[in-house]
Protein backbone atom coordinates (compact mmCIF):
# COMPACT_ATOMS: atom_id res chain seq x y z
CA UNK A 1 0.00 0.00 0.00
CA UNK A 2 1.22 3.47 -0.89
CA UNK A 3 4.46 2.44 -2.64
CA UNK A 4 5.14 1.81 -6.31
CA UNK A 5 7.15 -1.12 -7.66
CA UNK A 6 10.38 0.82 -7.09
CA UNK A 7 9.63 1.42 -3.40
CA UNK A 8 8.66 5.08 -3.73
CA UNK A 9 5.54 6.73 -2.36
CA UNK A 10 2.52 7.08 -4.61
CA UNK A 11 -0.70 9.07 -4.05
CA UNK A 12 -2.94 6.39 -5.56
CA UNK A 13 -4.31 5.09 -2.24
CA UNK A 14 -5.11 8.42 -0.63
CA UNK A 15 -6.66 9.65 -3.89
CA UNK A 16 -9.22 6.84 -3.65
CA UNK A 17 -10.66 8.54 -0.55
CA UNK A 18 -11.49 11.61 -2.68
CA UNK A 19 -11.00 13.95 0.29
CA UNK A 20 -10.76 17.74 0.10
CA UNK A 21 -7.82 17.79 2.53
CA UNK A 22 -5.09 15.18 2.12
CA UNK A 23 -2.54 14.98 4.95
CA UNK A 24 0.56 12.87 4.29
CA UNK A 25 3.02 12.15 7.09
CA UNK A 26 5.99 9.85 7.37
CA UNK A 27 9.73 9.37 7.13
CA UNK A 28 11.94 11.80 5.21
CA UNK A 29 11.82 9.51 2.24
CA UNK A 30 10.34 7.79 0.15
CA UNK A 31 9.14 10.70 -1.99
CA UNK A 32 5.95 12.12 -0.49
CA UNK A 33 6.56 15.57 -1.96
CA UNK A 34 7.64 14.19 -5.31
CA UNK A 35 4.43 12.18 -5.71
CA UNK A 36 2.15 15.07 -4.75
CA UNK A 37 3.98 17.46 -7.07
CA UNK A 38 3.68 15.00 -9.94
CA UNK A 39 -0.07 14.65 -9.36
CA UNK A 40 -0.52 18.43 -9.31
CA UNK A 41 1.73 18.96 -12.36
CA UNK A 42 -0.20 16.34 -14.32
CA UNK A 43 -3.48 18.09 -13.52
CA UNK A 44 -2.09 21.51 -14.52
CA UNK A 45 -0.85 20.20 -17.85
CA UNK A 46 -4.09 18.39 -18.65
CA UNK A 47 -6.06 21.59 -18.01
CA UNK A 48 -3.44 23.91 -19.59
CA UNK A 49 -4.01 26.34 -16.70
CA UNK A 50 -2.27 27.70 -13.57
CA UNK A 51 -3.87 25.23 -11.15
CA UNK A 52 -0.99 24.74 -8.66
CA UNK A 53 -0.69 26.79 -5.45
CA UNK A 54 2.58 26.12 -3.65
CA UNK A 55 2.32 27.29 -0.04
CA UNK A 56 4.98 27.77 2.60
CA UNK A 57 4.75 29.24 6.11
CA UNK A 58 7.04 32.26 5.63
CA UNK A 59 7.68 34.58 2.70
CA UNK A 60 11.43 33.98 3.02
CA UNK A 61 10.78 30.40 1.87
CA UNK A 62 9.13 31.34 -1.44
CA UNK A 63 11.99 33.12 -3.16
CA UNK A 64 12.41 32.14 -6.81
CA UNK A 65 15.61 30.15 -6.29
CA UNK A 66 14.18 28.15 -3.38
CA UNK A 67 10.97 27.29 -5.22
CA UNK A 68 12.78 26.34 -8.43
CA UNK A 69 15.08 24.09 -6.40
CA UNK A 70 11.99 22.49 -4.84
CA UNK A 71 11.03 21.22 -8.31
CA UNK A 72 14.52 19.95 -9.16
CA UNK A 73 13.54 16.31 -8.82
CA UNK A 74 10.72 16.86 -11.32
CA UNK A 75 12.88 18.77 -13.81
CA UNK A 76 15.14 17.39 -16.48
CA UNK A 77 18.77 17.50 -15.41
CA UNK A 78 21.92 15.46 -15.73
CA UNK A 79 21.02 11.80 -15.45
CA UNK A 80 17.29 12.48 -15.05
CA UNK A 81 14.82 13.00 -17.88
CA UNK A 82 12.29 14.47 -15.42
CA UNK A 83 8.53 14.31 -15.02
CA UNK A 84 8.00 17.62 -16.80
CA UNK A 85 9.42 16.29 -20.05
CA UNK A 86 7.34 13.11 -19.81
CA UNK A 87 4.11 14.86 -18.82
CA UNK A 88 4.34 17.55 -21.49
CA UNK A 89 5.43 15.17 -24.20
CA UNK A 90 8.79 16.90 -24.54
CA UNK A 91 7.34 20.39 -25.00
CA UNK A 92 8.90 21.54 -21.73
CA UNK A 93 11.61 20.13 -19.50
CA UNK A 94 11.50 22.43 -16.47
CA UNK A 95 9.13 23.94 -13.95
CA UNK A 96 10.36 27.10 -12.22
CA UNK A 97 9.30 30.22 -10.34
CA UNK A 98 9.56 33.79 -11.57
CA UNK A 99 8.07 36.63 -9.50
CA UNK A 100 5.98 34.12 -7.52
CA UNK A 101 4.47 32.63 -10.67
CA UNK A 102 5.11 29.01 -11.66
CA UNK A 103 5.92 28.30 -15.29
CA UNK A 104 6.49 25.32 -17.49
CA UNK A 105 9.65 26.14 -19.38
CA UNK A 106 12.77 25.01 -21.11
CA UNK A 107 16.37 25.29 -20.07
CA UNK A 108 18.93 26.37 -22.67
CA UNK A 109 21.58 23.60 -22.66
CA UNK A 110 24.40 26.03 -23.37
CA UNK A 111 23.65 29.12 -21.29
CA UNK A 112 21.44 27.48 -18.64
CA UNK A 113 18.89 30.26 -19.15
CA UNK A 114 15.30 29.39 -18.24
CA UNK A 115 12.76 30.26 -20.93
CA UNK A 116 9.22 30.76 -19.73
CA UNK A 117 6.33 28.91 -21.30
CA UNK A 118 2.84 28.08 -20.04
CA UNK A 119 1.87 29.35 -16.58
CA UNK A 120 1.00 26.47 -14.26
CA UNK A 121 0.54 28.06 -10.82
CA UNK A 122 1.50 30.56 -8.16
CA UNK A 123 3.48 30.65 -4.92
CA UNK A 124 2.12 31.89 -1.59
CA UNK A 125 3.30 32.49 1.99
CA UNK A 126 0.86 31.88 4.83
CA UNK A 127 2.31 34.64 7.02
CA UNK A 128 1.35 37.21 4.35
CA UNK A 129 -2.18 35.85 3.84
CA UNK A 130 -3.81 39.29 4.19
CA UNK A 131 -2.25 40.58 0.97
CA UNK A 132 -4.10 37.99 -1.14
CA UNK A 133 -7.64 38.69 0.07
CA UNK A 134 -8.81 41.08 -2.67
CA UNK A 135 -7.22 39.15 -5.55
CA UNK A 136 -8.73 36.56 -7.87
CA UNK A 137 -7.22 33.14 -8.64
CA UNK A 138 -9.79 31.53 -10.95
CA UNK A 139 -7.86 28.40 -11.94
CA UNK A 140 -6.21 27.14 -8.76
CA UNK A 141 -7.05 23.57 -7.82
CA UNK A 142 -4.16 21.91 -5.92
CA UNK A 143 -2.85 23.71 -2.82
CA UNK A 144 0.39 22.11 -1.62
CA UNK A 145 1.50 23.10 1.88
CA UNK A 146 4.97 21.74 2.51
CA UNK A 147 6.42 21.20 6.00
CA UNK A 148 3.20 22.13 7.76
CA UNK A 149 4.50 20.30 10.86
CA UNK A 150 7.44 22.08 12.46
CA UNK A 151 9.56 21.71 15.58
CA UNK A 152 9.76 25.49 15.77
CA UNK A 153 7.02 28.13 16.11
CA UNK A 154 3.63 28.11 14.38
CA UNK A 155 1.75 31.20 13.26
CA UNK A 156 -0.92 32.44 15.61
CA UNK A 157 -4.27 30.79 14.74
CA UNK A 158 -2.53 28.99 11.89
CA UNK A 159 -5.17 26.34 11.03
CA UNK A 160 -7.83 29.07 10.75
CA UNK A 161 -5.52 31.25 8.67
CA UNK A 162 -4.93 28.34 6.34
CA UNK A 163 -8.65 27.83 5.80
CA UNK A 164 -9.13 31.56 5.23
CA UNK A 165 -6.40 31.46 2.59
CA UNK A 166 -7.98 28.39 0.99
CA UNK A 167 -11.22 30.38 0.81
CA UNK A 168 -9.39 33.23 -0.92
CA UNK A 169 -7.64 30.97 -3.42
CA UNK A 170 -10.57 28.71 -4.30
CA UNK A 171 -13.56 30.95 -3.56
CA UNK A 172 -16.64 28.77 -4.16
CA UNK A 173 -14.76 26.08 -6.08
CA UNK A 174 -13.72 22.77 -4.56
CA UNK A 175 -10.10 21.77 -4.99
CA UNK A 176 -7.55 19.65 -3.17
CA UNK A 177 -5.38 20.71 -0.25
CA UNK A 178 -2.22 18.68 0.31
CA UNK A 179 -0.47 18.96 3.67
CA UNK A 180 2.90 17.20 3.70
CA UNK A 181 5.30 16.74 6.61
CA UNK A 182 7.90 14.52 8.16
CA UNK A 183 7.29 13.04 11.61
CA UNK A 184 9.34 15.65 13.43
CA UNK A 185 6.89 16.73 16.16
CA UNK A 186 3.56 15.58 17.59
CA UNK A 187 2.95 19.13 18.81
CA UNK A 188 0.89 20.50 15.94
CA UNK A 189 -2.13 22.84 16.12
CA UNK A 190 -3.72 21.13 13.10
CA UNK A 191 -3.89 17.83 14.98
CA UNK A 192 -5.58 19.56 17.92
CA UNK A 193 -7.95 21.99 16.22
CA UNK A 194 -9.11 19.48 13.63
CA UNK A 195 -9.35 16.72 16.24
CA UNK A 196 -7.07 14.37 14.31
CA UNK A 197 -6.73 12.32 17.46
CA UNK A 198 -5.44 9.10 15.91
CA UNK A 199 -2.37 10.59 14.23
CA UNK A 200 0.15 9.96 17.07
CA UNK A 201 -0.78 6.26 17.00
CA UNK A 202 -0.85 5.61 13.25
CA UNK A 203 1.28 2.91 11.65
CA UNK A 204 3.09 3.12 8.29
CA UNK A 205 0.67 2.44 5.44
CA UNK A 206 -2.42 3.41 7.46
CA UNK A 207 -5.03 5.82 6.07
CA UNK A 208 -7.65 7.36 8.37
CA UNK A 209 -10.71 9.34 7.35
CA UNK A 210 -12.20 12.24 9.28
CA UNK A 211 -15.44 14.07 8.55
CA UNK A 212 -15.59 17.60 9.97
CA UNK A 213 -18.98 19.17 9.24
CA UNK A 214 -19.34 18.37 5.51
CA UNK A 215 -15.63 18.28 4.72
CA UNK A 216 -13.73 15.02 4.44
CA UNK A 217 -10.07 14.80 5.45
CA UNK A 218 -7.78 11.88 4.71
CA UNK A 219 -4.61 11.25 6.72
CA UNK A 220 -2.01 8.82 5.44
CA UNK A 221 1.04 7.66 7.35
CA UNK A 222 3.17 6.84 4.36
CA UNK A 223 4.76 3.40 4.24
CA UNK A 224 8.46 3.13 4.98
CA UNK A 225 10.69 2.59 2.01
CA UNK A 226 12.07 -0.96 1.81
CA UNK A 227 15.37 0.53 0.66
CA UNK A 228 17.39 1.56 3.71
CA UNK A 229 20.58 3.58 3.64
CA UNK A 230 23.53 2.63 5.82
CA UNK A 231 24.30 6.35 6.26
CA UNK A 232 21.85 6.60 9.18
CA UNK A 233 21.90 4.86 12.54
CA UNK A 234 20.58 4.99 16.08
CA UNK A 235 17.69 7.25 17.09
CA UNK A 236 17.98 9.45 13.98
CA UNK A 237 17.54 6.43 11.69
CA UNK A 238 14.20 5.57 13.31
CA UNK A 239 12.82 8.95 12.24
CA UNK A 240 14.63 9.42 8.93
CA UNK A 241 13.97 5.91 7.65
CA UNK A 242 11.36 4.45 9.95
CA UNK A 243 8.80 7.22 10.39
CA UNK A 244 8.94 7.28 14.19
CA UNK A 245 8.26 10.66 15.79
CA UNK A 246 11.54 12.50 15.96
CA UNK A 247 12.97 13.05 19.43
CA UNK A 248 16.34 13.65 20.97
CA UNK A 249 17.60 12.64 24.40
CA UNK A 250 16.14 14.67 27.26
CA UNK A 251 17.19 14.50 30.92
CA UNK A 252 15.54 11.89 33.11
CA UNK A 253 15.56 11.73 36.89
CA UNK A 254 19.00 10.69 38.18
CA UNK A 255 17.39 8.57 40.91
CA UNK A 256 14.20 6.53 41.25
CA UNK A 257 11.07 8.68 41.34
CA UNK A 258 10.10 7.18 44.72
CA UNK A 259 13.26 8.57 46.32
CA UNK A 260 12.06 12.18 45.87
CA UNK A 261 9.56 14.18 47.90
CA UNK A 262 6.89 16.09 45.98
CA UNK A 263 6.87 19.68 47.25
CA UNK A 264 4.37 21.13 44.79
CA UNK A 265 2.53 20.11 41.63
CA UNK A 266 0.39 21.76 38.99
CA UNK A 267 -0.93 21.15 35.48
CA UNK A 268 0.04 22.87 32.25
CA UNK A 269 -2.52 23.10 29.44
CA UNK A 270 -2.52 25.59 26.56
CA UNK A 271 -5.09 26.68 24.00
CA UNK A 272 -2.91 25.60 21.07
CA UNK A 273 -2.44 21.90 21.74
CA UNK A 274 -4.28 19.08 23.44
CA UNK A 275 -1.19 17.97 25.35
CA UNK A 276 -1.58 18.29 29.13
CA UNK A 277 1.31 17.89 31.55
CA UNK A 278 1.80 17.42 35.26
CA UNK A 279 4.66 19.56 36.58
CA UNK A 280 6.10 18.45 39.91
CA UNK A 281 8.65 20.23 42.07
CA UNK A 282 10.76 17.44 43.55
CA UNK A 283 13.47 17.49 46.21
CA UNK A 284 16.00 14.76 46.96
CA UNK A 285 17.49 13.73 50.30
CA UNK A 286 20.29 16.30 49.90
CA UNK A 287 17.81 19.15 49.48
CA UNK A 288 18.45 19.59 45.74
CA UNK A 289 15.37 20.38 43.67
CA UNK A 290 14.35 19.47 40.13
CA UNK A 291 11.30 20.13 37.98
CA UNK A 292 9.80 16.86 36.74
CA UNK A 293 7.42 16.74 33.74
CA UNK A 294 5.13 13.88 32.80
CA UNK A 295 2.10 13.65 30.50
CA UNK A 296 -1.38 13.57 31.99
CA UNK A 297 -3.06 10.45 30.67
CA UNK A 298 -5.79 10.03 33.28
CA UNK A 299 -8.53 12.23 34.66
CA UNK A 300 -7.17 15.40 36.22
CA UNK A 301 -7.49 16.37 39.88
CA UNK A 302 -9.95 19.29 39.74
CA UNK A 303 -8.45 21.39 42.55
CA UNK A 304 -4.86 21.25 41.34
CA UNK A 305 -3.47 24.63 40.16
CA UNK A 306 -3.30 24.94 36.36
CA UNK A 307 -0.99 27.00 34.18
CA UNK A 308 -2.86 27.92 31.00
CA UNK A 309 -3.32 30.70 28.46
CA UNK A 310 -7.00 29.77 28.07
CA UNK A 311 -9.61 32.12 29.51
CA UNK A 312 -10.90 31.08 32.90
CA UNK A 313 -12.30 32.87 35.95
CA UNK A 314 -11.23 30.00 38.20
CA UNK A 315 -8.81 30.99 40.96
CA UNK A 316 -6.89 27.79 40.19
CA UNK A 317 -6.00 28.81 36.60
CA UNK A 318 -3.13 31.22 35.92
CA UNK A 319 -1.58 32.62 32.74
CA UNK A 320 1.91 32.79 34.27
CA UNK A 321 3.70 31.29 37.21
CA UNK A 322 3.05 33.48 40.25
CA UNK A 323 6.05 35.45 41.47
CA UNK A 324 4.57 35.77 44.96
CA UNK A 325 4.15 32.00 45.23
CA UNK A 326 7.44 30.50 46.43
CA UNK A 327 7.03 27.09 44.80
CA UNK A 328 5.95 28.51 41.43
CA UNK A 329 8.76 31.05 41.55
CA UNK A 330 11.13 28.12 42.09
CA UNK A 331 9.59 26.27 39.12
CA UNK A 332 10.28 29.31 36.90
CA UNK A 333 13.88 29.44 38.11
CA UNK A 334 14.51 25.72 37.58
CA UNK A 335 13.06 25.90 34.08
CA UNK A 336 15.25 28.91 33.23
CA UNK A 337 18.31 27.03 34.54
CA UNK A 338 17.44 23.84 32.58
CA UNK A 339 17.04 21.84 35.78
CA UNK A 340 14.17 19.91 34.24
CA UNK A 341 13.69 16.15 33.86
CA UNK A 342 11.10 14.29 31.81
CA UNK A 343 9.35 10.95 32.10
CA UNK A 344 10.40 10.11 28.49
CA UNK A 345 12.13 11.63 25.49
CA UNK A 346 8.79 11.99 23.73
CA UNK A 347 7.41 13.88 26.73
CA UNK A 348 10.40 16.22 26.57
CA UNK A 349 9.85 16.88 22.86
CA UNK A 350 6.11 17.46 23.33
CA UNK A 351 6.50 19.71 26.38
CA UNK A 352 9.17 21.95 24.88
CA UNK A 353 7.22 22.16 21.62
CA UNK A 354 4.21 23.46 23.54
CA UNK A 355 6.34 25.96 25.47
CA UNK A 356 7.90 27.33 22.26
CA UNK A 357 4.43 28.11 20.97
CA UNK A 358 3.09 29.61 24.21
CA UNK A 359 5.35 32.57 24.72
CA UNK A 360 6.34 33.37 28.29
CA UNK A 361 4.08 30.86 30.00
CA UNK A 362 6.90 29.42 32.12
CA UNK A 363 7.99 32.81 33.46
CA UNK A 364 7.03 34.23 36.86
CA UNK A 365 4.90 37.40 37.02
Amino acid sequence: MGLDKHGFYTCKDILKVNARYNIILGERSPGKSYAVKREAIQYAWEHKAPTIALLRRYDEDIKNAAVTEYFDDNNANEGNSGDIKKITGGEYDTLFSYQSVLYFGTKDPDSGQLIRGLQCGKVFALNTDERYKSRQFPYLHDIIYEEFVTDKVYLRNEPTRLQNLVSTLLRKREGRVWLIANTISRVCPYFYEWNLSKIPYMKPGQIDRYMIDDTQLAVEFSPSSPKKSRMFFGKAAKSIQGGEWETKNYPSLPDDYESYDVIYEMYLKTSFFEHRFLMQLLVDEDGDMVLFIQPVLKQVIPDLPTLSDEFSISRNVHRYLRREHKAERTIARLFAENKVCFSSNLTGADFLGVIRNTQGIMTAH
